[in-house]
């Protein structure tokens, strides 16, 4: 029997790092946190986890990033309506040393790629936790990993250029 009270206590911390990582804005970052743990116990509900941490920086990770890929959508939605141009020196590279351009380029990179390397990266899970977590050989893990890796250096470097 799963002792939900006990999970969350203890795992709190790194599911709201998880999210404070991607997310700035404390109310979304509050909803994103207990929408993490109601998947978490639907899932528990219909089978056994063996890496609860895993899981649930999972499930924080893929949240979060759905709802910057959302914020990111609706700006720019509000912008084409505003009809209004960004000026260079207005760039994201500027706002907290480039985060935010990291942030919205993670999103770019199609759902696997950006989750597992936000679960290496900015949640330090190991090959193994990624794996396991996601379903997969540890080798394929590292497959997408360094493939994300690629795509997000390669995205970068056109933003930065661009």
């Amino acid at each position: 029997m799963l002792n939900y009270e006990k999970i969350v206590k203890e795992h709190s911390g790194i599911v709201w790092n998880s999210i404070c990582r991607l997310i700035n804005n404390e109310a979304d970052a509050n909803d994103c946190f207990q929408e993490t743990f109601l998947d978490f116990l639907k899932y528990a509900r219909k089978k056994h986890i063996s890496h609860p941490k895993a899981l649930l920086a999972k499930i924080a990770t893929r949240r979060a990033i759905d709802m910057v890929r959302k914020q990111t959508k609706n700006n720019e939605t509000r912008q084409d309506n505003d009809e209004k141009e960004i000026e260079p020196s207005q760039s994201y590279i500027q706002d907290e040393g480039g985060i935010n351009l990291l942030l919205e380029t993670i999103c770019k990179l199609p759902p696997i790629e950006a989750e597992i390397f936000c679960l290496r990266y900015l949640n330090d899970l190991t090959y193994e936790e990624i794996a396991s977590t996601a379903g997969m050989s540890r080798s394929h893990a590292g497959v997408i990993l360094h493939r994300s890796k690629e795509k997000l250096r390669n995205l970068l470097r056109d933003e930065i250029k661009g």
